[in-house]
């Protein structure tokens, strides 16, 4: 590895390290773009060896969001992502199966949304302690009244398409 490589593999690493959890996630989405619109390109090229190691590297990041799901507290929100990660999964190998392009333009659109929507998310963090603040600057409310709680925004949901709707991938058959 030349000094340029390793510094930039170093500055990374530290990058990585220091951003919070949403802004990884964001890091994530964007590698997953960056990914397929590669592997993508290289289908239309016919550069096998590319295309195999750019979806193999798409996959790697739909395995460590699939990984990174909160199954305990996501409750339904956690199980339409599920699916959702496992459909692209599914579709960046027929994309690399069928040496199809299209299904990768599909899936940079399923994922652009969802990085945009953590993006604003990573911009405008709910503040942990907003609730906290407003009682606290609040005159004191009758015994009988509710507390103040923060809620954050509805998160949007993402239908699974049905078994028998996808195409089925047959990889030995």
């Amino acid at each position: 590895m030349n000094a340029m490589a390793l510094a930039t593999e170093q500055y990374r690493r530290i990058e990585v390290e220091t951003v919070n959890k949403i802004e990884l996630l964001v890091m994530l989405f964007d590698g997953a773009v960056r990914f397929l619109r590669e592997a993508q390109q290289a289908i239309v090229r016919r550069d096998i060896p590319l295309k195999a190691e750019r979806i193999d590297r798409f996959l790697a990041i739909i395995g460590e969001l699939r990984a990174s799901l909160n199954r305990e507290q996501g409750g339904g929100f956690t199980t339409h992502m599920d699916a959702l990660y496992a459909y692209m999964g599914q579709r960046a190998l027929e994309a690399s199966f069928h040496l199809d392009p299209a299904p990768c333009t599909e899936l940079i659109n399923l994922i652009q949304p969802i990085r945009d929507a953590w993006a604003q998310v990573a911009k405008n963090p709910p503040r942990e302690s907003a609730a906290a603040q407003v009682q606290a600057s609040a005159p004191a409310a009758p015994a009988s009244a509710p507390p103040l709680q923060y809620r954050p925004p509805s998160t949007p949901t993402f239908r699974a398409q049905p078994a028998a709707e996808r195409p089925q991938l047959e990889l030995f058959g």
